[in-house]
């Protein structure tokens, strides 16, 4: 692998950041007004909407291998699970705590990928993905070192998103990217159709618009993590999500007036080092593998 594949797997990755926190200020606005059930509901329609014209394109006769279709299913109903509680503990937590929290995923992926991906692992990239969480680890807490309990909830949700990580990372070997993303579109789309019925609340017309956006960046999350892992193994990419933070309080600030603690800065700190040591060990690695292919 050449290092130009190298960065652009890495740029691919950030760009799904950037968009991961673009939604996320979305729906802790229209968190205010509807439901979390409302949202995911939505959010997910106007993505199977706007997925079904490429979908219907393919020949899918492959796709719908019963067993196939059971590990879609079981990565729609993950999916789902975790966007409830994400959605759900946006609320009561400013921005940049949430991404704080976020970055928890890539110690648990270090260990999946380990485990069931068989990838093998450098000194240097355990070493600073472990910094990186002590980093998290700092930012979670108020100077008075006290967890709040949301954020305990919001990390049962990073740890589903990792094992989608891991699954996705499986399935895009063999899998149309079409198909990985239409399926979970659709899964998570049909699980919540009973409780936003339940909880039903009519939308304004600024919420409507602004959860078709959502459906529009929450597939091209998929699709720029999709093309990230086809790129690189899920190990190298998962210490980067540390440079969200830089994104989340940015947005934090600027929408919502959040100032980020002084305990957010100093983990901040420590969060984007950790991510240097990995650019550097990454980068030097790949780049002589070989060269750029044509």
């Amino acid at each position: 692998m050449c290092n130009y594949q190298y960065i652009v797997g890495i740029l691919w990755f950030i760009g799904s950041l950037i968009l991961d926190n673009t939604n996320d200020v979305i729906m802790k606005y229209v968190g205010t007004g509807i439901s979390a059930y409302e949202i995911i509901f939505f959010r997910f329609l106007f993505g199977s909407i706007l997925l079904l014209p490429f979908y219907l394109k393919r020949t899918i006769a492959a796709t719908h291998n019963p067993m196939t279709l059971l590990v879609h299913l079981l990565r729609g109903t993950i999916l789902f699970v975790g966007m409830v509680i994400w959605c759900e503990g946006l609320k009561y937590v400013n921005i940049t705590t949430a991404t704080a929290i976020n970055f928890t995923i890539p110690f648990f992926v270090l260990i999946f990928a380990n485990i069931f991906l068989k990838e093998k692992l450098s000194a240097i990239k355990i070493m600073a993905t472990c910094v990186g969480f002590a980093g998290t680890f700092i930012v979670v807490h108020n100077e008075d070192m006290q967890l709040d309990v949301s954020c305990i909830v919001l990390l049962i949700s990073a740890f589903l998103f990792a094992i989608l990580d891991i699954i996705n990372k499986y399935l895009v070997k063999s899998q149309s990217k079409v198909d990985l993303m239409f399926f979970s579109e659709l899964t998570v789309c049909t699980l919540a159709i009973l409780p936003t019925v339940y909880y039903w609340v009519t939308p304004t017309c600024l919420t409507v618009l602004l959860l078709g956006i959502l459906g529009i960046t929450g597939n091209l999350i998929l699709l720029c993590l999709l093309q990230a892992f086809s790129s690189l193994d899920i190990s190298a990419l998962a210490p980067f999500r540390y440079t969200e933070i830089v994104v989340s309080a940015t947005f934090g600030y600027f929408i919502f007036q959040e100032i980020p603690t002084t305990t957010t800065l100093i983990g901040s700190v420590v969060i984007l080092t950790s991510t240097m040591v990995v650019t550097y060990e990454g980068y030097f690695k790949y780049k002589g593998a070989g060269t750029i292919d044509n």
